[in-house]
């Protein structure tokens, strides 16, 4: 029996989670409020860098399941994680530009939410684990695809976050 047809997940799969939790833990749990502390611009900014965890975790929950065999649960977290890391993004960039776009912004970032929703609930009700488009190598990379932009994207968002916290400050 394999790794992934006996639920174990192999040794750097392990690793790579548990550097993803205590990356999570220090880098989006402490750092921040050091920063908050240091510049007292309030607890605003935490908000925004703590919507990153959400993100962060099911990222993490995803690549489990990726690694475990349930590619069709991995593929549907990681629409979710980043889905909700470009509502981040955007929430940042509304933060940058200001104010003067009204509530359009917001209504697009609800949107954004709205549809992230709907694609993980059309997804986890239209594709099983034995289905032939699961077992599939275009899947694999759909994965990769997502996995790698949500990274991108957590990356750019984090980095204008604090980039902004410190012009700002």
């Amino acid at each position: 029996m394999s790794q992934s047809e006996d639920g174990t997940l192999p040794s750097f799969a392990r690793l790579i989670i548990m550097f993803g939790i205590i990356w999570a833990a220090i880098g989006f749990g402490l750092l921040p409020l050091v920063m908050i502390m240091a510049y007292r611009r309030g607890w605003v900014f935490l908000v925004n860098v703590a919507w990153l965890i959400l993100p962060t975790i099911t990222l993490l929950t995803s690549l489990r399941y990726w690694f475990t065999g349930r590619r069709a649960g991995a593929v549907a977290d990681a629409i979710v994680s980043c889905g909700v890391a470009l509502v981040w993004l955007l929430v940042i960039v509304i933060g940058i530009v200001g104010k003067d776009l009204g509530l359009l912004p917001y209504v697009v970032a609800i949107a954004l939410l709205i549809f992230t929703a709907l694609s993980f609930w059309a997804f986890t009700h239209s594709v099983s684990e034995d289905t032939p488009v699961v077992r599939s190598l275009t899947l694999h990379r759909i994965y990769s695809a997502i996995f790698v932009a949500t990274i991108i994207v957590m990356g750019i968002t984090c980095g204008l976050g604090f980039c902004f916290q410190i012009i700002a400050g």
